[in-house]
């Protein structure tokens, strides 16, 4: 029973108590742990850190009084120029498309847009020496001109690694709302900065002139063939009006915007009408008159009926053409408003082609006065100058950014060192170390492998 007794009390008495039962496991890394392994490793902090002070005041003083092209110069000083421009040029399709657009009252809406010729709202004209100014063969002129071969001492694939030189370091920059282009070139030779804007302008301005003047002739040859064409519609269509007024007698200027109205005046049969009708009534009041003291029997009576029925069907032939009678060139009344529709589509053909016309005709007057203009394209509003102040690299940047990189570096180098002498206190982690240099052999030992 004792021992019964002493199984129970074992059973249910705690050997530990509860704090020592659940006293928690360290997982965390002590503040103060960190601030002991960096007094540890003070020395190597301060060490990286003050040689990378050395290293880049080294640097610095060395781009301060070599030359830029000096191997030891690693950060020599950079120069930029700037010119700005204002382009001037109006094109000449542009124009074109704008006098077409501006005559949609003479039908000449449409003739834009077949000619494709129609303008927009980006301007073609700064389009054109945006793409200019990276185009190969301005590149190559400008690194000709200045020699770049030769300067820069491109033995191998000359051609290529001038261009990639002169648009690497040149920026083009082109404000819509001013129409100002802003061209900067970035080089070690201030010199040299603004003799590269400056040829670049002036190859610029050739290039651009250039292409314009090829385009404008394009364009004026266009326009040529239109005028002559137009010339010949012109007077094909004031001959058709010529015929058609002589064969229905409509005596209205050539070439005038004569109304419906106007033209009608000149037919014959209203005239014809109106006067037979004021005969009838006249025959009618004499009948009447004779039939007061003669009967219907009478000569002069039946006279003046005949007279009326032939009056009468005069106007009905006036009217509806129904007989051969009619005299020459007189149009029946139910054929005028054809007749008048006929005649103000011919004028309305005659009007249009003159106006193309004389349109055309301007427009390939304008287009030789552009081609005959010989003032600038480009207007230097802001000339390139030598740059007094260097651009880039900022001195205290430098040293601010590269002081920080090298301290976190030795902060780093700090606790990876405290790491490995901790690792080799540590047999299992020591064996890990072991086994992961093995592995890293690319040729591993013979012993290692058994």
């Amino acid at each position: 029973m004792d021992q019964d007794h002493s199984t129970h009390i074992q059973d249910n008495q705690l050997p530990v108590s509860g704090d020592q039962l659940y006293q928690p496991v360290r997982s965390t890394i002590s503040l103060l742990d960190l601030v002991a392994v960096l007094m540890k490793q003070k020395l190597l902090i301060a060490g990286v850190t003050l040689g990378a002070i050395i290293l880049l005041l080294a640097i610095n003083l060395l781009a301060k009084f070599l030359p830029a092209e000096n191997p030891l110069n690693l950060v020599p000083d950079t120069f930029t120029s700037e010119v700005q421009i204002y382009l001037t040029a109006k094109n000449s399709s542009g124009s074109l498309s704008n006098l077409l657009s501006s005559s949609s009252d003479s039908g000449l809406a449409g003739i834009a847009s077949l000619a494709g010729l129609t303008g927009g709202g980006v301007s073609p004209e700064a389009a054109l020496a945006q793409e200019l100014l990276k185009s190969r063969p301005l590149l190559d002129s400008v690194a000709e001109d200045l020699d770049l071969y030769e300067r820069l001492n491109l033995d191998e694939n000359p051609k290529t690694a001038a261009r990639e030189f002169l648009s690497d370091n040149m920026t083009v920059e082109y404000k819509s709302d001013s129409g100002i282009f802003s061209i900067t070139f970035e080089d070690t030779d201030r010199e040299f900065t603004k003799e590269i804007i400056d040829t670049v302008v002036v190859h610029l301005e050739r290039f651009y002139r250039s292409i314009n003047q090829e385009r404008n002739n394009q364009n004026l040859a266009f326009v040529e063939e239109r005028v002559e064409e137009f010339a010949r519609n012109k007077d094909l269509a004031r001959q058709r009006l010529k015929t058609f007024q002589e064969k229905n007698q409509l005596f209205v200027p050539l070439g005038t915007a004569a109304s419906a109205a106007g033209a009608a005046q000149s037919f014959q049969a209203p005239q014809l009408i109106a006067e037979y009708t004021a005969m009838i009534v006249t025959k009618q009041l004499e009948i009447q008159g004779l039939l007061e003291y003669l009967s219907e029997d009478a000569a002069q009576v039946r006279r003046l009926r005949n007279e009326i029925t032939l009056l009468q069907n005069a106007i009905r032939e006036l009217r509806y053409g129904d007989s051969e009678n009619l005299p020459i060139d007189t149009i029946p009344e139910s054929q005028i408003n054809q007749v008048l529709l006929e005649y103000q589509d011919l004028a309305r053909e005659l009007q249009l082609q003159e106006s193309l016309y004389s349109q055309f005709l301007l427009q390939a007057e304008s287009i030789r006065i552009q081609n005959a203009d010989k003032t600038s394209t480009f207007q230097v509003i802001g000339p390139a100058e030598v740059p007094e102040k260097k651009s880039a690299p900022s001195r205290a940047m430098i040293m601010v950014v590269g002081t920080a990189g090298a301290f976190f570096l030795a902060v780093f180098l700090a606790f990876f060192r405290e790491y490995l002498q901790r690792v080799k206190q540590d047999p299992e982690e020591g064996k890990k170390l072991q086994a992961i240099k093995e592995s890293a052999r690319l040729f591993p030992k013979k012993g290692a492998q058994e």
